[in-house]
């Protein structure tokens, strides 16, 4: 991994939220389970983290004044600071590739969810998706390899995957399986994306390449929710959610072609742990 990290103060972490102490906090942690680091110290649910491309920061959602906003801290805990505080909700927020931004979901103006920017020096606020009636915006996500937004759009009540420039021109439907397919995750090199999708009830892990050719299913049971996966840097692994310890999700990781899923929260089922994002992204 180690060129893809020569700019990255922290590789090979991952950053979550666990509300292990009572409420949901940022926390980071090896991808192998060890170094378990609190982040954020809230009595407020901290959630929904996500890595600057040079490791040095992390941006999350946080409802600390009962709407969610988001706010800023470093890698190591401190220097924690309002990024977006409007009295609407603002959730799953992503940095931009040259790390000067922040890509987030929206119901302003409303009713629909929409794609927004926000610049971090400056905090000036760009719509990225348009407000069409019947269609909301989720999940943004990044493709580095064709410097492309990613993102969940719903039509009219079928979730499905979909991809625009940056700045939100040329949008376009990926995959309408007909299903809830949300939650994409693109390699960096751009061979594949990751995605949830929902079969039976049950949310599953699948894979496909980023026009939607040659779909695989990676992971997923009957009554087992296995959703929110994230590709590694190195395109090596995928970090994702599952309950299949007992009913409260846990982190996981594992190959890319679905083999060698291992848990990385020594089973302890009582403790929800949520959100993976890969530092140097």
């Amino acid at each position: 991994m180690g060129l893809l990290f020569e700019r990255c103060e922290n590789p090979d972490k991952l950053a979550y939220s666990s509300n292990e102490s009572g409420y949901h906090a940022i926390m980071t942690m090896k991808s192998d389970g060890s170094e378990l680091t609190q982040i954020t110290h809230n009595t407020v649910e901290d959630v929904n983290p996500s890595w600057s491309p040079d490791g040095t920061q992390i941006v999350f959602q946080s409802n600390r004044l009962g709407v969610n906003g988001l706010y800023l801290i470093d890698s190591e805990g401190q220097q924690e600071s309002v990024l977006l505080e409007d009295g609407t909700q603002n959730y799953e927020p992503v940095f931009s590739l040259d790390g000067q931004g922040v890509y987030f979901s929206s119901p302003k103006p409303g009713p629909q969810v929409t794609l927004f920017y926000i610049d971090i020096a400056t905090q000036a606020l760009t719509q990225i998706t348009p407000s069409v009636t019947g269609t909301n915006d989720r999940d943004p996500a990044l493709s580095r390899a064709t410097r492309q937004l990613y993102f969940t759009r719903n039509l009219s009540g079928v979730a499905t995957i979909a991809r625009a420039d940056l700045d939100g021109n040329n949008p376009s439907v990926v995959l309408n399986g007909g299903v809830s397919d949300t939650a994409p995750s693109v390699a960096r090199d751009g061979s594949f994306l990751v995605y949830q999708t929902n079969v039976a009830g049950s949310y599953q892990i699948n894979r496909m390449g980023l026009n939607a050719e040659n779909p695989v299913y990676l992971s997923g049971a009957s009554l087992i929710i296995e959703d929110n996966p994230a590709v590694s840097p190195d395109g090596a692994h995928i970090a994702f959610e599952s309950t299949r310890q007992g009913g409260q999700q846990q982190i996981f990781v594992m190959n890319p072609d679905g083999t060698n899923q291992v848990g990385l929260h020594n089973n302890n089922t009582s403790v929800t742990n949520l959100a993976p994002s890969w530092s140097c992204p």
